[in-house]
């Protein structure tokens, strides 16, 4: 009876040490696919921010020129209206 328990305490053993390496392994590849999906996230959001940035950069100088031009616009107002009164 002692030696049965034996054989089978070891084969529990076994097959619970298999299993464990086996979700070791699983898990470590679930991992590294975590690791690669990261990465192609980072550079897609990288190539996004230059994009935007190049977007942007050029449209607010354009803002800035028209602000620019209106204020420029404004004053030109103010001095024209003086100069109608007479």
């Amino acid at each position: 009876m002692e030696r049965l328990m034996q054989i089978l305490l070891v084969a529990v053993i076994l097959v619970l040490t298999s299993l464990l390496t086996l979700i070791g392994v699983q898990f470590y590849q679930f991992l590294r696919e975590i690791r690669k999906s990261s990465a192609l996230l980072n550079e897609a959001l990288a190539s996004w921010v230059r994009t935007s940035q190049a977007i942007s950069e050029p449209l607010a100088d354009f803002f800035s020129f028209l602000s620019g031009f209106k204020f420029f616009l404004k004053k030109e107002k103010e001095n024209d209206g003086g100069k109608k009164e007479k």
